[in-house]
């Protein structure tokens, strides 16, 4: 989200930055801060540099969230068959 703007306890200019969630399977999400600029470096050009490096950084982890919740889904499944056959007493071919 953002920009967002703030005046940090003894800074003389105010910042800007942009605020990403960035989500973690099986623990809380990760916030990231991505500096723009102050009020002296702000530009157009800047922001859509952070924008495009806040997209990114989501985008890689939704990517893993979605490869690591795959793999424990996977994993459970398996330990379903695991113990489905051992209680059967059946053999997998």
């Amino acid at each position: 989200s953002g920009p967002i703007v703030r005046l940090r306890p003894g800074a003389k200019v105010r910042e800007c930055n942009l605020s990403v969630s960035l989500p973690r399977f099986g623990a809380v999400p990760r916030r990231s801060t991505i500096y723009i600029g102050n009020e002296n470096t702000y530009t157009v050009q800047r922001y859509r540099q952070a924008l495009a490096r806040a997209i990114k950084l989501r985008e890689e982890a939704e990517e893993t969230y979605r490869r690591e919740a795959t793999h424990a889904k996977r994993a459970g499944a398996q330990e379903l068959i695991d113990n489905r056959t051992r209680r059967t007493g059946s053999h997998a071919k």
